[in-house]
């Protein structure tokens, strides 16, 4: 079997060349299982930890020095929103929210039982639906979609162009009860043995390969991929270990990135260089005949690179070409050089149209009420559809190189946004948003959270909502896209005109709720 170091190289190559969709599609599983809390939330484990060292080293300078990191997290946790304690940004809102409510899905489902039922559901039935609810998801799409990112890190592997829906891969090949069986199982066979202590590592190892076979061949029933698993690792297990073990100094370095590298580093790293390890014992199995192994016959995810590279540089998969190439065309997006007027014209409502959604939910999850937001009367907040265009426009030759993409809208969405409330204080002398108090603010008027989440954002709507969207609104006639073009200026200019005469003000918009 290939080296460490070699399988680890290889992984690090194939996280650079895929760097958006790696990247992407780590990201979503995280949301998925850690919903917003995910951040908050490793920044107080690693707080933990760095105490747990100060304590074990009082006395030393060691001490004294992470004694000055701890007080700093501390001091960013209070300016930054990052905290229970904070009460400035959105991060926090939803913090304080569902750490009250015992949870995020808690706290929605609070929010239903009030909004709904009146708050006539015992908290115990909440917390049972709750935990159910919990359980559920993590199996039928969290779970599910885990095994859709091992099949996209696999398909890197050879292909440059691997597009970030692949992680749909399971529910598009219509294997996903298969799947969240598999996942279920593996679950509960891990929890059973780890009632007996010694069997959690050595059956850990044993199913270590699962998510990767299914991966590669969802149809295989449920049994057989255990089994596989087991076999293909049996001589293995130890090497596996001292593998996972080679990434505890970025572990360790994590937690003084508070988290961040994380997300932006490590987690795409592992699952590329496990994908790699995968490849590497499939190799030696198949090589030796091991019993089974017939079964895993996707040669087009393991065939040397001059055999198996279209010119697309996508995993050329068959079901999808035999329905016509139209799955292809929907799963093949990326970030485009060029978009016509009329496709950007209708973009710069739907980004605007976004922003209303995403402004109004967050003061619905904080008090429960609907609060028509934003500086016009209609569903569209025309900041966010300017912020967009303008990455399109302007950003759109760097897009080769997201991360200089990233820090870019940070300036350039910053900068409209700071414009934008400037112009709307002279013209109406009120504050539709006000970010006094937030770290890193300037005049209240822009803070680096919301920059934070514009750069994301931008990234997003580059890479995905925008490619997505040309492409569905290409299969529009023109002339009906024309006419609901027309109709949205027409809707939209009235909406801004009298919005001028009476100014969109009140609670929630320019006034705190209480």
């Amino acid at each position: 079997m290939r080296k460490r170091k070699e399988i680890k190289r290889d992984a690090r190559r194939n996280y650079r060349r895929n760097f958006v969709s790696c990247f992407l599609a780590c990201l979503t599983f995280v949301f998925l299982m850690g919903g917003f809390l995910g951040f908050s939330e490793t920044i107080s484990v690693d707080e933990s930890v760095l105490k747990a060292i100060e304590k074990d080293t009082q006395g030393t300078p060691a001490s004294t020095a992470i004694r000055r990191i701890i007080d700093g997290i501390e001091k960013i946790k209070d300016a930054t929103s990052i905290g229970e304690r904070s009460n400035a940004g959105a991060i926090s809102a939803v913090y304080r929210s569902s750490v009250k409510a015992g949870g995020i899905n808690n706290a929605f489902l609070s929010l239903i039982n009030k909004t709904v039922f009146g708050g006539e559901i015992g908290g115990n039935a909440i917390g049972a639906i709750g935990a159910i609810f919990t359980i559920a998801f993590g199996i039928f799409v969290g779970g599910v979609v885990d095994i859709g990112v091992c099949r996209l890190f696999l398909e890197t592997r050879l292909y440059p162009d691997t597009p970030f829906t692949r992680v749909l891969f399971i529910y598009r090949e219509k294997h996903a009860l298969n799947a969240a069986s598999i996942v279920f199982f593996r679950y509960l066979k891990l929890a059973l043995w780890a009632l007996t202590i010694v069997g959690f590592p050595i059956k850990y190892y044993a199913y270590y390969l699962v998510p990767f076979i299914a991966a590669e061949k969802p149809d295989i029933s449920r049994k057989r991929i255990f089994r596989l698993s087991a076999q293909m690792t049996r001589g293995h297990r130890f090497r596996i270990f001292l593998f996972d073990l080679s990434f505890l100094g970025w572990l360790i370095l994590s937690v003084f990135t508070f988290g961040l590298l994380n997300y932006l580093w490590l987690n795409p790293y592992m699952r590329a260089a496990r994908a790699e390890l995968y490849a590497a014992i499939r190799a030696e199995a198949k090589a030796r005949d091991l019993e089974g192994t017939d079964a895993l016959d996707d040669a087009l995810l393991f065939a040397p690179r001059a055999d198996a590279i279209r010119e697309d540089g996508v995993y050329p998969a068959p079901s999808l070409d035999d329905r016509g190439g139209i799955v292809r065309r929907w799963i093949n997006i990326g970030a485009k050089d060029r978009y016509a007027l009329l496709n950007l014209s209708l973009m710069f409502f739907l980004f605007s149209f976004i922003g209303w959604i995403w402004e109004c939910s967050l003061i619905f999850i904080e008090h429960g009420v609907f609060v028509n937001r934003g500086t016009l009367y209609g569903p569209w907040i025309p900041i966010y559809g300017l912020g967009g265009i303008a990455i399109l426009l302007l950003l759109n030759r760097l897009n080769k190189k997201p991360v200089l993409c990233f820090f870019t809208a940070i300036l350039l969405c910053g900068a409209i946004e700071y414009a934008g409330a400037t112009l709307l204080w002279n013209l109406h002398h009120v504050k539709y948003w006000d970010y006094s108090g937030y770290f890193f603010n300037i005049q209240g008027r822009v803070c680096l959270e919301g920059l934070l989440a514009f750069g994301t954002l931008g990234l997003v709507g580059m890479y995905l909502i925008a490619p997505l969207t040309d492409n569905l609104l290409n299969k529009i006639p023109l002339h009906r896209r024309k006419l609901l073009c027309t109709a949205l200026f027409a809707v939209f200019g009235a909406d801004f005109v009298f919005s001028q005469l009476y100014p969109h003000v009140g609670p929630g918009i320019t006034k705190r709720l209480s």
